[in-house]
């Protein structure tokens, strides 16, 4: 799990423009993570809900990329995999906010 959503070239590539953009936090840190149940849960207890929201979105996405290169042999793009990672962050908290 770590390879895929942290430290996999094609994951980098998404994260590295999440936090130039600063959709992420910029001190947002994953390289000394062993452990990815751990990692998120001491990322929900540091840092505000909206981040977290976001990071999570963002490995759905990342997940998502790795089941089309995998299963439909398409090319990663991480901007495609970003883009998927915001829409799906903001109609998360949309239909949250509404029920």
């Amino acid at each position: 799990m770590e390879h895929l959503f942290l430290r996999c070239p094609a994951a980098q590539e998404v994260w590295h423009p999440a936090k130039d953009h600063n959709w992420v936090p910029q001190t947002l840190s994953s390289d000394s993570s062993d452990n990815i149940p751990l990692w998120l849960s001491l990322l929900r207890t540091s840092a505000t809900f909206v981040p977290f929201d976001r990071v999570v979105a963002l490995l759905w996405s990342i997940w998502k990329t790795h089941n089309n290169v995998v299963f439909r042999n398409e090319r990663p793009q991480s901007v495609i995999t970003l883009i998927r990672a915001k829409k799906a962050s903001a109609e998360w908290r949309i239909r949250h906010k509404l029920t």
